[in-house]
């Protein structure tokens, strides 16, 4: 029901979900994400709302490049965030349909690039929070993330780099992923 929604003029989606409810609307998988506590029982508060501020920035990426995000929610008394379910691989999953470098890159490159140009720097880049989803690339788990001005003179003489770091990073792990797949045929768990 949503993907119809987005294709139609605005008018017409203001109307419908005007009188439509809003279960109808809500994808039947979702995922919560619950604010953390790490070992010491302090909690992720700064994290949590990086998360959310992000998530706000790439809204126009959302579904896309990015997971849709419904909002701030309480579960079982705990904030937590919703999201929609992307379902796919993470990159480190053996299970995942090995890709061709060259085309690994391009779908990177086209993932990285959309975010930096909204000023949001992921932080976190580690396989498992890159999804190949159908024949893209979705970037999850934000709250490591960082906001620039898109606008500033640091950030446009640098986002060059920014991508061309994050996507080189993400490749060398990749590689050496596939590689560990075929001489150890167990899950091997590369640190970033």
């Amino acid at each position: 029901m949503y993907k119809f929604l987005g294709k139609l003029p605005r008018t017409m989606q203001r109307f419908l979900l005007g009188i439509l409810p809003p279960l109808w609307l809500l994808p039947s998988k979702l995922f919560l994400k619950t604010l953390k506590e790490d070992n010491s029982g302090e909690s992720w508060g700064k994290e949590f709302e990086m998360e959310m501020r992000i998530a706000g920035i790439l809204k126009p990426l959302q579904g896309t490049v990015v997971p849709i995000f419904y909002g701030e929610v309480q579960y079982s008394g705990m904030r937590a965030l919703l999201f929609s379910d992307i379902g796919g691989f993470p990159l480190n999953d053996p299970n995942a349909p090995e890709i061709p470098e060259p085309r690994l890159s391009q779908m990177l490159n086209y993932a990285f690039a959309a975010t930096l140009r909204l000023g949001a720097q992921h932080g976190d880049t580690r396989l498992d929070n890159i999804h190949l989803v159908g024949d893209r690339i979705m970037i999850v788990d934000w709250e490591m993330g960082e906001y620039q001005n898109p606008h500033s003179e640091y950030y446009t003489t640098n986002l060059q780099a920014m991508q061309i770091s994050d996507v080189n990073h993400l490749l060398k792990l990749y590689s050496a992923f596939r590689k560990s797949l075929l001489t150890t045929r167990r899950y091997p768990c590369p640190i970033a």
